[in-house]
């Protein structure tokens, strides 16, 4: 599904990533983890064609991203900022009504089919009694509720989250992570996570990164003591019993 192939990246004359090759497929959740600062955001935005690739590439479905319109690629990858402080003014309904139009032609309008749908995921998420809210006036949990069925109403075969527990408690960072966890029986997932601990309980396919570097990838097992050490520089004890790590 995704390919990154010796991928260099750079941020005005600063390289932040270097000969990145990872596989990321379909109907996974795939973590990047790895210490501040280690490139995390910086891979998942060129995914999101946000950054460029300066040398290497990246493949999604068999194609070069560098080669797909911005209309094409709206159609296929869904991305989440760390930070969605915008549409403050709108309401829910509005927000997903502007998700439906980003798969539109220049002369389409909204049909039943589309509203059919912004309803089945204000219901899923538990977010159709907020649709006449603004999103100013919701809670931190709502919005990102809110923002994800946002995301999926574009119907993307890809969703790329950066940190998308951030800012939350810890109730609703369970929550929003077992919805998640659902949601990748459909479609690739890619998120950015600090927490290893959720990390390893979610994915099923963990890249770490250290220094700009690709250090390792796999799955949850390769997340160890050691490994832990060597990338973050911190002692810890994993409890076999109970699948966590403690620090």
């Amino acid at each position: 599904m995704i390919e990154i192939n010796n991928a260099t990246i750079a941020i005005g004359k600063k390289t932040i990533l270097k000969n990145i090759s990872v596989n990321i497929k379909d109907k996974e959740l795939t973590t990047i983890i790895g210490p501040n600062g280690s490139g995390k955001s910086t891979l998942i935005k060129t995914i999101a064609k946000l950054t460029k690739v300066i040398d290497g590439n990246i493949i999604i479905n068999n194609k070069n991203i560098n080669d797909y319109t911005i209309k094409d690629f709206s159609k296929i990858v869904a991305y989440l900022p760390q930070d969605t402080k915008g549409f403050k003014q709108t309401s829910v309904k509005e927000l997903m009504i502007c998700a439906k139009y980003q798969n539109k032609g220049l002369f389409e309008s909204i049909n039943s089919y589309d509203l059919e749908d912004i309803d089945k995921y204000l219901y899923r998420f538990k977010i159709k009694n907020l649709e006449n809210r603004y999103i100013a006036s919701l809670s931190g949990g709502e919005k990102q509720r809110v923002y994800l069925a946002f995301a999926l109403c574009q119907n993307p075969k890809i969703l790329l989250l950066d940190e998308p527990t951030t800012y939350l408690d810890i109730a609703y960072q369970s929550e929003l992570l077992e919805i998640i966890d659902k949601l990748k029986h459909e479609i690739a997932i890619v998120m950015v996570l600090h927490d290893i601990n959720q990390a390893i309980k979610y994915s099923d396919h963990i890249i770490v990164l250290k220094d700009g570097l690709f250090y390792d990838a796999g799955d949850k097992t390769i997340v160890s003591e050691e490994l832990l050490k060597s990338v973050y520089n911190v002692n810890s004890k994993f409890i076999k019993e109970e699948n966590v790590f403690i620090f």
